[in-house]
């Protein structure tokens, strides 16, 4: 706040009352403020902010009377009497406010040296575009404000009070003054464009209880931008970013699917792949894999015959959700790899037109006895399926290679396993920027850091993680863990093993491959703090399937209800996020189709912990993995919980996880390259008391220190990971 204040005390009240006024918990606010007022060294500047307060409160006469005192000691001071006119138009009393108004505008004019031409609303109007540029809100606000009252019709004064609102961060404010300029120009597409970004704006804040419309009026609002403005490129950015974003839960499914359709009719051919992915994403999300699946082919016609055509800004956009769709829809390694590839291709030819520096880092000299210093980059040390999974072989690594360094490519709230990661790195960096600039940052931390390998654990899944990798800000950069490789270049490694990546996979990879000798990865365990081990459904026998509606193929639900079919009272648990009732209609159909009851099916609802979650591996008989996308860390927690998985396994990566697991451990059960043998093995393991008995036994002994499998001895995986790494660097 730059307040010269002599007092400690009041530079803890003041800090509070900023807090109390981000939460708009206003009297603790002015509580705080008056506190800092007793024992301040130049009171003169708390004032505003308390007058402020008082403002936003809705005590207009305290707001006065605060404005008044303060403005005996600084009778020029252009926000008490912004703050004073808004506290009188409160009250009805328009012409002290028009004075107390004039006297701001002329106040800031005069401290912006500005020679304006015009009166009345023309001048407030001009000074409040003026004011906007120099970041210096609560002015143009003000200004604004005076050029609505002389001109009221005027839409470009509503529209540009409500992107300064918008800016201060009153996305309410923002949203009614940008309905008043829509009224006013209905046919502006950049007013449509703003009032969806000031609607966006209070969704994520969380303010959609107030009005469960706001997401419609959204979408509503960013398909009026384009259809008015088809070329409008910030609008279809927004629609995409909105609509494949159904995790926010900031918009029904339905309605998602809804907009997807609608933007897929309306927009332009250049843009039609654009929104193609947009309406494959959703229906994906969704769980409307078939939908999905039939789409999917027009996309990848479209990007072979037209990508050219969609400006370079929207490749990368394009590629990230390209590359995450396509294991989830198909396993077919060799057409996958095509598109991959060409997406590749067409994102370094965007990434070499933008740098302005060489791509390389220069390699350090490494002794045969100095460490090397290796960096971490993921958005996920948190509580997320790569944390868990990564957290033992990085805090082992740690061991081997001090100089470890984890780089956090979003600014995390943090929680117990973000803790963790931070106390064994040798330095857990937090970036201070977020979207784009983000990745210049990052890139010169790790310069300055001169890292020798970076190990990215999220590949395309995050935005900003390609481009950090391309540009190589070391030497030996590899993708591991969170997804399959990004498809950058011969330049980057791959971290796989031979059951994931069989003799021959290279073809199908720009990146080079490095196997590792056991399996692609290595946890520890999973902590469940002591779970009762209760059978709600007593001696039934219950299968699991853990998979959201992204990963529920149709091909499936049909295999999973034809082995309920087989094995007689047996009943199925379904746990995974998504569109409930899509996903329970194509198990109904299934039970249907088959004649099978279809109370068999049971849906469990979301827990508020991973530990809560795990109590469930305990309390059932047999998993069934999903497919074409396996179930990753849900398939390492069954089975380290002893529990027999049955997996189909596949050509890609991603359909071969839980194989991977499998043959780690010596367990050949349960392993199907085909829908029958699924089917089969379902039979068998739901049937078989003993056979389930022997797996447990096998899994069992797996975990124990004289018989510790490689799947469950991160210590091992850290060795024999930097071992491959260091002969790599040297």
């Amino acid at each position: 706040m730059g307040l010269a204040i002599a007092s400690d005390r009041a530079i803890a009240d003041l800090e509070r009352a900023e807090q109390f006024q981000r939460q708009e918990n206003w009297e603790a606010a002015i509580a705080c403020y008056r506190r800092a007022l007793t024992h301040s060294g130049d009171p003169g500047e708390i004032y505003p902010h308390l007058a402020a307060a008082y403002l936003d409160a809705g005590q207009y006469p305290e707001a006065i009377a605060t404005c008044q005192q303060a403005l005996k000691g600084d009778p020029n001071r252009a926000e008490l009497y912004h703050t004073l006119a808004m506290a009188l138009d409160a009250l009805d009393r328009p012409d002290a406010a028009t004075r107390a108004y004039d006297r701001a505008l002329d106040a800031w004019q005069q401290a912006l040296q500005l020679p304006l031409q015009g009166t009345g609303g023309d001048r407030a109007f001009k000074l409040g575009n003026a004011l906007l540029a120099s970041g210096r809100l609560d002015a143009a606000i003000c200004a604004y404000q005076r050029a609505i009252a002389l001109q009221p019709g005027s839409a470009e004064a509503h529209s540009n009070l409500g992107i300064a609102w918008l800016q201060a961060g009153r996305g309410d404010r923002a949203v009614a003054a940008l309905r008043r300029a829509r009224a006013l120009q209905p046919q502006s597409a950049g007013i449509a464009y703003n009032l969806a970004k000031a609607l966006d704006a209070q969704l994520r804040r969380g303010d959609a209880s107030a009005d469960p419309q706001l997401s419609r009026q959204r979408f509503e609002a960013l398909l009026d931008a384009v259809k008015l403005a088809p070329e409008f490129a910030e609008a279809h950015e927004m629609l995409l970013g909105t609509v494949i974003a159904p995790q926010a839960q900031s918009a029904s499914f339905s309605l998602l699917r809804e907009t997807a359709a609608a933007y897929l009719r309306l927009c332009p051919p250049s843009w039609r792949s654009l929104a193609l992915v947009g309406s494959v994403s959703v229906h994906l999300y969704s769980g409307t894999i078939p939908e999905a699946q039939a789409q999917l082919g027009e996309l990848e016609t479209e990007i072979y015959q037209n990508l050219g055509r969609l400006p370079n800004r929207f490749i990368r956009n394009l590629y990230s959700q390209v590359l995450f769709c396509l294991p989830h829809l198909r396993d077919d390694r060799g057409a996958n790899s095509r598109l991959a590839t060409f997406m590749g291709d067409r994102v370094r030819g965007v990434l070499d037109g933008q740098l302005q520096e060489p791509v390389a880092t220069a390699k350090r000299a490494i002794g045969p006895s100095a460490p090397l210093k290796i960096g971490c980059l993921s958005a996920h040390f948190r509580r997320h399926s790569v944390g868990w999974c990564s957290r033992d072989v990085l805090r082992a690594l740690s061991r081997i290679a001090p100089d470890l360094y984890l780089y956090s490519s979003q600014t995390l709230a943090g929680d117990d396993l973000t803790r963790e990661f931070q106390q064994f790195a040798a330095k857990f960096y937090h970036p201070s920027r977020r979207g784009e600039a983000v990745i210049a940052e990052i890139l010169d931390e790790m310069r300055r850091d001169r890292l020798d390998i970076l190990i990215d654990l999220d590949s395309s899944t995050v935005s900003v993680h390609p481009e950090i990798l391309y540009r190589r800000p070391a030497p030996i950069c590899l993708s591991w863990l969170g997804f399959d490789a990004p498809y950058l270049g011969d330049r980057h490694y791959f971290l796989a093993d031979w059951h994931t990546h069989p003799a021959g996979s290279e073809r199908h990879y720009p990146e080079k491959l490095l196997r590792m000798p056991a399996c692609f990865m290595a946890v520890g365990g999973f902590e469940d703090r002591g779970f009762a081990e209760s059978r709600p459904w007593g001696d039934r026998l219950v299968y699991l399937c853990v998979a959201p509606g992204k990963k529920l193929d149709r091909a499936l639900v049909d295999a999973q209800i034809q082995i309920l079919k087989q094995v007689p009272s047996s009943i199925l648990l379904h746990k995974g996020q998504g569109d409930l009732e899509i996903i329970q209609e194509a198990y109904r159909e299934g039970c249907d189709r088959h004649r099978v009851e279809r109370d068999r099916v049971q849906f469990l609802p979301q827990t508020e912990t991973e530990e809560a979650h795990r109590a469930i591996y305990k309390t059932v008989d047999v998993l069934l993995d999903s497919y074409p996308y396996n179930g990753g860390t849900h398939n390492l927690e069954a089975l380290y919980f002893e529990l027999p998985v049955v997996t189909r396994v596949g050509e890609q990566f991603l359909s071969r996880m839980a194989y991977s697991f499998l043959k780690t451990l010596g367990i050949e059960a349960g392993i199907s390259p085909t829908w029958e043998d699924y089917i089969d093995w379902g039979i068998k393991l739901g049937s078989d008391r003993e056979l389930r008995a022997e797996i447990r036994q096998q899994l069992r002994r797996s975990r124990q220190p004289e018989t510790l499998s490689p799947l469950w001895n991160p210590e091992q995986f850290a060795r024999e990971l930097y071992e491959m790494l260091f002969k790599i660097a040297r």
